[in-house]
């Protein structure tokens, strides 16, 4: 997959094409304090990162990340986070058109094919759609991970499903 299959124009009085999120500190928030969930505003706890970090985003997040796409603006998610933190909240999170983790290093686009053997299984949400709910998978954009291998050496594993299955097991820079 290229981007430029992913950034087409959907709508043509649309003003906003793309809108790129970080998810650390913009969707997803680190209370120090326990937060409760509203009326028709639930609270997601995340699956704590191998750090021990535990998020949490709302629901009204969330649905407000797939208005933008349901408006025809593509959404995409970017985190310096490793790819197997990401993995493990990625049910949790807002569905993007793209995904971006360790700081663009690795770029993912959703599919309906399961070539991977990774199948995201969305978190259900106060106001989620049955199409929200849908599984999908990854495909790693291999050409762009290549130009990055190329820089900076090879990283990371290739095996989504191995990857989210160990997210401790990361294997050393090939530099």
């Amino acid at each position: 997959p290229v981007m430029e299959k992913i950034v087409e124009k959907t709508e043509p009085d649309n003003d906003v094409l793309v809108v790129f999120s970080d998810v650390d500190g913009t969707l997803v928030h680190y209370p120090k304090k326990r937060v409760r969930s509203e009326r028709h505003n639930s609270i997601l706890n995340l699956p704590p990162s191998t750090t021990g970090l535990r998020g949490v985003i709302s629901s009204k997040t969330i649905s407000l990340a797939q208005d933008l796409r349901k408006n025809g603006a593509k959404f995409v998610l970017i985190s310096g986070m490793r790819t197997s933190t990401f993995l493990n909240r990625l049910p949790f999170l807002p569905r993007a058109d793209a995904y971006c983790t360790e700081a663009g290093g690795r770029i993912f686009y959703p599919t309906t094919r399961d070539d991977s053997g990774f199948v995201v299984k969305p978190q259900k949400y106060d106001g989620c759609s049955e199409a929200d709910m849908e599984p999908f998978s990854l495909v790693e954009d291999m050409q762009w991970r290549a130009q990055m291998e190329r820089i900076t050496g090879s990283y990371g594993l290739s095996d989504l499903k191995e990857l989210s299955l160990n997210p401790g097991k990361v294997p050393p820079l090939n530099e």
